[in-house]
């Protein structure tokens, strides 16, 4: 059975189509790396589910990151000798302790 063309609604003409890609990676479900010519609209879901999973990657590291900061942080602002400490607080206060101290 021919390919349809889900624009022109005929047979697919393949590689004289501008929407003809050639896809190079590696399939996320096997691991095993991909070389195959393509509609863009076939690949379209795969590509933009692969996507979501890079960005949930992403934000996970980034909230990692963030963790780490806030505790270096807290850590650094710790070390400070008290009169610079007082002048950090007094040009910024939201930097002081949570716990009113």
């Amino acid at each position: 059975m021919a390919k349809l063309c889900p624009l022109i609604r005929k047979k697919c003409v393949e590689s004289q189509c501008e929407f003809w890609v050639h896809l190079l990676g590696t399939d996320p479900q096997t691991g095993q790396p991909k070389d195959e010519f393509g509609c863009t609209f076939r690949w379209l879901p795969i590509l933009l589910t692969e996507n979501a999973s890079q960005i949930r990657k992403a934000a996970a590291s980034s909230d990692k990151v963030a963790t780490e900061v806030a505790k270096h942080h807290g850590t650094f602002l710790a070390a400070l000798p008290d009169e610079v400490m007082d002048r950090v607080i007094r040009a910024n206060p939201r930097l002081l302790p949570k716990d009113g101290s």
